[in-house]
């Protein structure tokens, strides 16, 4: 196989060749492959595909626990499909491959992180104004440049953290690379998605919000945990 060329095609075309020299080999002579890669390539993609849909579906199920709000967890989730799309759109143009080295290394959480302040803070503000109908546009933008300069700046420090991996030579850049550039390409999409498609999502999806309240595990993990740093603080 040439350095560049995918895997699957090749040992498609090997197999089809091999088809072909069966029928001109001399009697008694059989050709056996020692080792067939094709197996491993399926494998791993089935590992890549079970891996990102259940850590979506897992990131989905915490944020509906913890946001509280069916709606507001359905667009901090939409940002995990979305920022994938574009890592891979990156991937495709950079000529990176998907596998367990490229994709096996992305974090949803932190993926998500963004989403998730800018979503709390619109929903915290439109809560606070009990603001509903066409007066949600102006609420939502202020409550987005409230938060989007921190997000921009945190974002960007965990994508600066990958960045001297992409200059890594010989083995090491093999291995590595297309890891912190699938990382970076993912992140980079999350950002632009929390600055820009999820404030339009939130005053579209987000037009009638009640008074604020916390979910069931957030209650819960207070009343354990008010009393402990009550006890905490009475003892410093």
């Amino acid at each position: 196989m040439r350095k560049g060329e995918n895997a699957s095609a090749v040992l498609e075309r090997v197999k089809v060749k091999l088809a072909e020299l069966r029928d001109v080999l001399p009697a008694g002579v059989t050709i056996r492959p020692y080792y067939d890669r094709s197996h491993l390539v399926q494998t791993t993609v089935r590992t890549v595909e079970e891996n990102l849909v259940k850590g979506a579906l897992l990131v989905g199920v915490i944020l509906m626990l913890f946001l509280g709000n069916p709606r507001s967890a359905l667009i901090v989730a939409l940002t995990i499909p979305l920022s994938l799309l574009f890592a891979f759109t990156c991937m495709d143009v950079r000529g990176i491959s998907a596998n367990l080295l490229s994709i096996g290394a992305i974090d949803f959480g932190i993926i998500v992180d963004g989403a998730v302040v800018m979503v709390e803070n619109i929903y915290r503000h439109l809560a606070a104004h009990h603001t509903g109908g066409s007066r949600v546009g102006p609420v939502v933008y202020a409550a987005a440049r409230e938060v989007g300069s921190p997000i921009f700046f945190s974002i960007l420090i965990i994508i600066t953290v990958y960045l001297p991996i992409l200059f890594f030579q010989r083995v090491e850049g093999k291995m590595f690379i297309p890891m912190a550039s699938t990382i970076c390409f993912a992140l980079l999409g999350a950002l632009l998605l929390t600055l820009t498609t999820i404030p339009a999502l939130c005053s579209f999806g987000l037009r009638h919000v009640a008074a604020e309240r916390d979910s069931v595990v957030l209650r819960w993990a207070r009343r354990l945990y008010v009393p402990s740093l009550r006890w905490t603080l009475e003892r410093p």
